[in-house]
């Protein structure tokens, strides 16, 4: 597979803070604070929501340089995402794949027949499901099994996931679906049009821009449905760095826009989701290792003192539940105890004046 694991020598450096647009890769990796992780090919940055740097490491890690990829970085770095599967970070870098784990970078393996020049190459080639890790080469789709990559299923599109749920962005059948656990697609709209281009995959949202037909399709990734707008610069690849942020999963548009779009309930829905996610992932232990390798002792220590009362709530809150659905079963025992025990009384006393009827003759 062309492996290069590589192990990283890092060099921990001192920033104040960046711009928002030299953020790549972004993750929300703290659910209880506004703590992000942006990984470079070359660099990790962890900073909060005000774009301050907590933490910058350098990493030695050989790469071949690409004029592309720097195009890619400084106009559309939204199209960039950072995977999770059971607790480990995985990015692509073209053909690609390397791994973020127990704070060091590694060259994983390079994607099979991945074609450098293809417009559609350097983004949504990764996604993962029931804790697996797949990889496509916009033919064919590879899951990552004992450290190899074997054939599952020819099948084209991007992939664009957000927690739990991946979506497929098919250029040649111009459709956009919600992929199924078995690799099955259930399409969520069609696009009508092959003049199509992905313009951001972040933060709950999935925006896809009409060039002929001036208007674009976003896709709400918590709940798989679409809307279409008509064109306005907010949604164009090139001026929508102006308009994101780091919110509650990462880079976002403005919880004022995604309440427009899929209305007032929407920010809570993509936060809670996203909160969930989080927490599922802290329950591996490469994750947990990844947490106290970045964040500071005391941050760490809030973590876990936070995740602590996350389950405790849950439990408590399961346990009501349980013991509400015993109290109902309870109760319908009673009634029908109590309809059986009226039943018979009354066969008993209609007997009884049977009875009686048949004496007095």
């Amino acid at each position: 597979m062309g492996s290069n694991n590589n192990s990283c020598i890092i060099k921990e450096e001192k920033f104040d803070s960046i711009r928002p647009e030299q953020l790549i890769n972004v993750l929300k990796i703290d659910p209880y604070n506004n703590i992000y992780l942006s990984l470079k090919y070359n660099k990790i940055r962890v900073v909060d929501s005000d774009y301050n740097v907590l933490k910058e490491l350098s990493l030695n890690l050989p790469h071949r340089k690409s004029d592309n990829y720097k195009e890619v970085k400084e106009e559309t770095p939204q199209l960039l995402q950072l995977i999770i599967c059971q607790g480990i970070i995985y990015f692509q870098y073209f053909q690609y794949v390397i791994s973020y784990e127990n704070a060091q970078l590694k060259i994983l393996f390079e994607i099979p027949m991945l074609k450098r020049n293809d417009c559609f190459a350097f983004y949504g080639r990764l996604f993962s499901l029931n804790n697996q890790l797949f990889v496509s080469n916009k033919h064919s789709i590879y899951v990552l099994e004992n450290d190899k990559l074997k054939l599952v299923k020819q099948m084209g599109g991007n992939f664009f996931q957000f927690c739990e749920k991946v979506f497929v962005w098919n250029y040649s059948m111009q459709t956009i679906s919600l992929l199924k656990n078995d690799l099955t697609e259930e399409i969520i709209t069609k696009t009508f049009d092959k003049s199509y281009d992905v313009q951001l995959a972040s933060g709950g949202i999935l925006v896809v821009k009409s060039i002929t037909r001036n208007n674009y399709t976003i896709v709400d990734m918590v709940n798989a449905k679409s809307v279409v707008v008509k064109h306005t610069k907010q949604f164009n690849a090139f001026y929508i760095q102006q308009y994101l942020s780091l919110g509650s999963s990462g880079i976002q548009l403005s919880n004022g826009t995604l309440r427009k779009l899929f209305g007032t309930n929407y920010p809570q829905q993509v936060k809670s989701c996203y909160h969930k996610y989080i927490i599922d992932q802290m329950q591996f232990p490469s994750y947990k290792a990844t947490f106290k390798q970045i964040l500071s002792s005391e941050q760490y220590l809030q973590l876990l003192k936070a995740e602590l009362i996350f389950k405790s709530r849950n439990t408590s809150q399961h346990c009501k539940k349980v013991i509400s659905e015993t109290k109902t079963k309870m109760q319908q025992v009673n009634n029908s105890l109590q309809t059986y025990l009226d039943t018979q009384s009354f066969l008993v006393q209609r007997f009884v004046v049977s009875v009686q009827m048949e004496e007095s003759l």
